[in-house]
Order: structure tokens, then C-alpha cells, then sequence
């Protein structure tokens, strides 16, 4: 897989916010013109058929909050570190690559604001890395044409509004470029710094968007951090 990603991107600018993490009132997105992407310094996170990454790939879901969603690869315990398993086909990934994540399922209303995603950790230990000095992520995904939120976690937010961005998919591998300054956090939860937040980056989370969702898909290749 070719680590220094080129090609296309579509950018999403993020306009609105849910009343909720989980809410049924996803953002409002924009996707502007396709164009190049500029020259950049690639740092990648997970191309997710390197075998000797520091990262850890995983799923959740609402459980927790009395919900009932659902998502596969299925969650593990807590406590588990089992990774979530990388899907797999033979040129079928972004760029032509052999692996990627893959997530399926459905989001119920049995929690108010349901909801089911997967993430990827820097590292297994939770230990915090410094990415306030990146311009932002880019990613490559594949969906159902739904939104999904993408997410930072950090060690300073607490109650989980954390930086993100909410963003559109197709049917086709698309990437997806998000300058930090688009980030934002959602009117719910408590006010933070974006730059010390982005000191105490834990992991990259995505999400779905309202609900009920009969059903859902989405595939994530090359998480990557980029400089200009």
C-alpha cells in the first residue's frame, strides 16, 4: 500500500450541531469541489494491513446506556484488548490495498440517542500522543451514502464531546481531508481549548448519525495525520 496518499478529496465543512452526541439532528455538511490534494507530510496512523502497529482497531456501542444497537464486528469485553478484525479482499481496499475496517449493523432507539461506531487507539497502553502540531487527518472511506461523525478522543474531555466532524459517504472510496481548525465540539457538553485537547489525543473514533438506522456500513483505509 502506497503510504504517502495522492489523489482526490472531498471536503466536508462542518456547519451545524446536534442537540446530543447521539441525536436524531445530525450537522448539516457540505462537500466542496473535488481538486488535488497539496503536497503534505504524512504521518500514518493505520493502513490496517501493517502487521506491527502500535494501534488498536475496535467497535462499541450503546449497551452501556441501556441501548440495544448493534454492530460487527461485535464489541469484546471490556478489559479485552482482541483487536477488531481487519476485513480482507484482494485489491479491494482504497488505493488498491488488501485490508481495511469494516463495520455493519443497525442503531435502535431503545437508548434515546443510539448509536454504534469504531475507533482506532494510538496505542493499547491509552497512553495520550500530541498531534496539535498536524494540520489535520485524512482518511479513505467507503459507505451507504449516510453521515458519520468522526471523533478525537481526548484525556481532558470528559463527559464525551469531543472534537469532530461529521461527514458524507458513497458508495465509491473517497478521501476524506479535515483540517483541525474545521473540528468542533457539539453545544452539549463542557467548552474546551482545541489545541490543549489535541495534546491528550487517545483516539480516532467514528459514528454513526441519528436514528433508527435500519442498517449501516461504512469502511475506513489509510488513517493518516498530515502537515502543509
Amino acid at each position: 500500500m502506497n503510504k504517502v496518499l495522492a489523489g482526490l478529496f472531498v471536503l466536508a465543512l462542518f456547519t451545524g450541531c446536534a442537540t446530543n452526541a447521539g441525536s436524531a439532528s445530525a450537522a448539516k455538511t457540505e462537500t466542496a469541489d473535488v481538486e488535488a490534494v497539496p503536497q503534505a507530510e504524512i504521518t500514518l496512523v493505520d493502513d490496517f494491513d501493517t502487521e506491527d502497529l502500535t494501534t488498536l482497531r475496535y467497535t462499541y456501542n450503546d449497551k452501556a446506556d441501556g441501548g440495544d444497537s448493534v454492530v460487527l464486528p461485535a464489541p469484546g469485553e471490556e478489559g479485552d484488548d482482541t483487536p477488531m478484525p481487519v476485513e480482507k479482499a484482494e485489491g479491494q481496499g482504497a488505493n488498491g490495498s488488501d485490508a481495511w475496517l469494516k463495520m455493519t449493523g443497525n442503531v435502535t432507539t431503545k437508548f434515546q440517542y443510539g448509536f454504534a461506531g469504531m475507533g482506532v487507539k494510538f496505542n493499547k497502553e491509552e497512553e495520550p500522543v500530541d498531534i496539535s502540531g498536524y494540520t489535520g487527518m485524512m482518511f479513505w472511506v467507503k459507505g451507504d451514502g449516510q453521515k458519520y461523525r468522526v471523533e478525537i478522543i481526548t484525556n481532558n474531555i470528559k463527559d464525551f464531546c469531543y472534537f469532530g466532524y461529521t461527514f458524507n459517504t458513497t458508495g465509491e472510496w473517497t478521501q476524506i481531508k479535515i483540517p483541525f481548525k474545521f473540528i468542533m465540539q457539539e453545544t452539549w457538553g463542557e467548552a474546551k481549548a482545541k489545541t490543549s485537547s489535541l495534546k491528550e489525543a487517545v483516539a480516532f473514533k467514528f459514528q454513526t448519525r441519528g436514528q433508527p438506522l435500519d442498517s449501516f456500513e461504512l469502511n475506513l483505509d489509510d488513517l493518516v495525520l498530515y502537515k502543509e
